[in-house]
């Protein structure tokens, strides 16, 4: 049984994961912007994405825990996917949007 301070950690650890995974979605989603609704591209970009996203959950579980399930984990994760959409997700749209004015500007 883990103490409760060693949870606290590995959950905030989690969070930082959801962040990341949020990043990841920024980054495919950008890709698939500038494809020009390419269906092969969107395909591949969306393949990556989840392969991707598995390959990181697994290891920062495995990192953070042993990859022992455990459900403040999965909760940690999700939050911090909530945290990236309503704080640096619209940042990161943002800069998208003005960096596309400045593309078609041109």
């Amino acid at each position: 049984m883990l103490d409760t301070a060693t949870q606290g950690l590995e959950f905030i650890s989690a969070i930082y994961t959801g962040i990341v995974v949020g990043i990841f979605y920024e980054v495919c989603r950008i890709i698939r912007k500038l494809s020009r609704n390419n269906k092969i591209i969107s395909a591949i970009a969306d393949t990556l994405f989840w392969c991707g996203v598995g390959v990181i959950l697994f290891l920062a579980n495995l990192i953070i825990n042993g990859a022992r399930a455990r459900w403040y984990l999965f909760a940690g994760n999700l939050l911090g996917i909530v945290l990236h959409f309503y704080s640096t997700g619209i940042i990161m749209n943002y800069i998208y949007q003005v960096a596309g004015r400045k593309r078609k500007a041109r």
